[in-house]
């Protein structure tokens, strides 16, 4: 497995990819970063050319009692209401209307699982100061509508359904809204969705996935379970029909190579043992080869997992205190996977 720079540091390759948007640690926060880069590029291409978007969130009222499954269907079913919906159909159309891009998110936090949707709206024009309010109360007529027929939950003015305008200044951030996810490669620590939820306190998906392996693991566990149930089979990412072939978006998800110099190799047999390290509690395996790897290539690296896995051989000097391992024969409670 190689060891690539990247930029000022390094980063492991060669992962077994799996291409999934929704529990992959791995895949995930590239494909979100790919695709957000795509989105704010279209978007700022769209206002330049003297277009309109505008940025919405969905969401309703809910609890510790509801699933996650009952609660995000109710979500999406509300959404697809709004689309279908005759009075949000004729402002559409007579606003030049072209199409969606839509997200899921799912956080979970005091109140329960908190799946909600974010999306942008593509129109001929920008939309002003009246036409987005009035836009707004449409879709939220609708979706408080749907809320009620299909629940016995509410739909709070003003929170359950927000629309806003974007601005020229506001393509870069929106595209990272609606799909930003960050790994911290250096420490292997797994981040969640970045969203003003998780933000007061909730927890994103791999914020549960981390406490995993962490102590009294039993509770995340099932909640990690949950979500993983309860999201598989769904789409994360969406958009209406012939929109992003319109906008020069790619239709299939983002394929990420593998790019930057090979610093060093990590024998697959020996990443496998330092795997088992790592769910054992041993904490910044990962960092430490790759700091390794900068501060003196394949020679650091192969001592580094030498000392890492306990193998006989002196310690170098090549590698700076800086890059040690900090041996944490547990895993701490601020949220790190290791």
């Amino acid at each position: 497995m190689p060891v690539l720079s990247a930029g000022a540091g390094a980063r492991l390759s060669g992962l077994c990819t799996c291409h999934s948007v929704w529990v992959c640690p791995v895949c995930a926060p590239e494909i979100r970063a790919a695709r957000g880069a795509e989105i704010a590029a279209a978007v700022a291409a769209r206002l330049g050319e003297g277009g309109g978007v505008t940025f919405g969130t969905g969401t309703l009222s809910h609890s510790g009692t509801h699933s996650l499954r009952s609660t995000y269907s109710l979500v999406v079913s509300c959404w697809n209401s709004v689309n279908v919906d005759l009075s949000v159909r004729k402002f559409r159309k007579a606003h030049g209307y072209w199409g969606f891009m839509r997200t899921t998110e799912v956080t979970h936090g005091q109140n329960g699982w908190h799946p909600h949707l974010h999306w942008l709206d593509c129109w001929e024009e920008e939309l002003h100061g009246a036409d987005v309010i009035a836009y707004r109360d449409l879709v939220f007529g609708a979706w408080s509508r749907a809320v009620r027929r299909l629940s016995d939950r509410k739909a709070a003015p003003g929170r359950a359904v927000v629309v806003l305008p974007v601005r020229s200044g506001d393509a870069e951030s929106m595209g990272n809204y609606l799909t930003e996810m960050s790994v911290n490669s250096a420490s292997f620590e797994l981040t969640s969705i970045t969203t003003k939820e998780a933000r007061r306190g909730g927890l994103g998906p791999f914020d549960i996935l981390a406490k995993v392996y962490g102590p009294h693991s039993h509770p995340w566990v099932d909640l990690w379970w949950e979500y993983e149930q309860s999201t598989r089979g769904r789409r994360m990412l969406g958009s209406s029909q012939g929109l992003l072939k319109r906008l020069g978006i790619g239709v299939e998800d983002p394929v990420i190579g593998d790019v930057g110099e090979v610093l060093a190799y990590v024998k697959a047999d020996d990443w496998m043992q330092l795997r088992w390290f790592t769910e054992a509690g041993l904490s910044g395996v990962q960092g430490v080869v790759e700091a390794a790897a900068v501060a003196g290539g394949q020679v650091a690296v192969d001592d580094a997992v030498r000392m890492l896995l306990g193998l006989p051989g002196p310690l170098p000097e090549r590698i700076p205190d800086s890059v040690q391992p900090e041996l944490d024969l547990g895993p701490g409670d601020d949220g790190g996977m290791f």
